[in-house]
């Protein structure tokens, strides 16, 4: 099963979140900052990676709502409290996908 998601499906799995920019691409994995390619989720919970950021090719980044920065264009950064409970919320609503109840 292939996943593609629009930033906006990735919010209403958060359950929250503010949407800073627009990406090019649907998201279709996830992947640390430095390695994150066009079309790959991303996030930062710990400020001392926060340089990365900027360098990431990642279309969408979860980050905290105080950092302190904006998306390139055809990137989207969603604010969050907490973005490593935010990925964990995701995560989850992709496995309840590929994974259904009996």
């Amino acid at each position: 099963m292939r996943i593609a998601y629009k930033v906006e499906d990735l919010v209403r799995l958060v359950g929250e979140g503010r949407v800073e920019g627009q990406p090019a691409h649907l998201v279709e994995g996830i992947a640390a900052l430095k390695q994150a390619q066009i079309g790959d989720l991303a996030f930062l919970s710990n400020l001392k990676y926060k340089a990365d950021v900027a360098a990431s090719r990642a279309s969408v980044i979860l980050v905290r709502e105080d950092f302190e920065g904006h998306p390139a264009s055809g990137q989207a950064v969603v604010r969050v409290a907490r973005p490593s409970l935010a990925l964990g919320r995701i995560w989850g609503g992709i496995e309840r996908q590929r994974w259904p109840k009996p």
